[in-house]
């Protein structure tokens, strides 16, 4: 990494976040492997699944950016399909308890660099499908964000409590669509889920702007 020095100011190069992000799934991916290894504990190998269905919006949302029309329009659908995967890891957290001679600390220090991956993968696969849209005013911008933002917090909660999953979509479409149909037209009777996507969302949203504006301010090229 090439970190340039401006005025007593270091400045992050765009090149410099992507070989952090790296380094940060593989420092994830290196904790599990120790883990295992040293208790011959296999308990957190999911997670390296789940990071990988995390990166497949970023995957669909750099194809997204290549093509056009129809073809478009598909990949963005399988991003918005499988978006919630992303940020699905901090439920994770639920995991959490004392297993053998592990310390407490070091499961926490695994599942939470995990969570942040997944996080940080979500929000640069969001980065790239804003690409597409052209603001004209702060209050858009945050409706449009947060927008997605509800429809991905929605599909977090019903994975983790109904235990539906992307794949649903085509293995069992029909058992799907009456679930959400039910929460959408009485949301009296869904109470926590709503309560839980809509707190979610908005935090999401605050989180994915607030790294948008220091994305602006530090990874902008040094100056002369």
């Amino acid at each position: 990494m090439n970190i340039a020095l401006n005025n007593n100011h270091t400045t992050l190069k765009k090149s410099d976040f992507y070989w952090l992000t790296v380094l940060s799934v593989c420092f994830s991916i290196a904790l599990v492997v120790a883990r295992s290894l040293v208790v011959h504990d296999w308990s957190f190998y999911f997670l390296i699944w789940n990071l990988f269905l995390g990166a497949l919006p970023l995957l669909f949302a750099q194809l997204a950016l290549k093509y056009s029309g129809l073809i478009r329009v598909l990949f963005l659908a399988g991003w918005l399909l499988f978006l919630p995967n992303s940020f699905y890891i901090i439920t994770d957290l639920f995991h959490l308890k004392q297993r053998g001679n592990i310390p407490l600390w070091y499961d926490l220090l695994l599942i939470l660099s995990f969570a942040w991956n997944g996080c940080l993968l979500g929000f640069i696969s969001v980065s790239r499908v804003e690409r597409l849209i052209t603001y004209k005013s702060r209050f858009k911008e945050f409706i449009f964000v947060y927008g997605f933002m509800v429809v991905n917090a929605f599909g977090v909660y019903i994975g983790r409590y109904w235990r539906y999953n992307s794949w649903d979509v085509v293995s069992n479409p029909f058992e799907l669509i009456k679930d959400i149909g039910n929460a959408v037209f009485f949301p009296a009777n869904s109470f926590e889920l709503w309560a839980m996507t809509l707190s979610y969302s908005f935090l999401m949203t605050v989180f994915y702007l607030m790294i948008k504006i220091a994305k602006v301010n530090f990874l902008r090229p040094a100056s002369a």
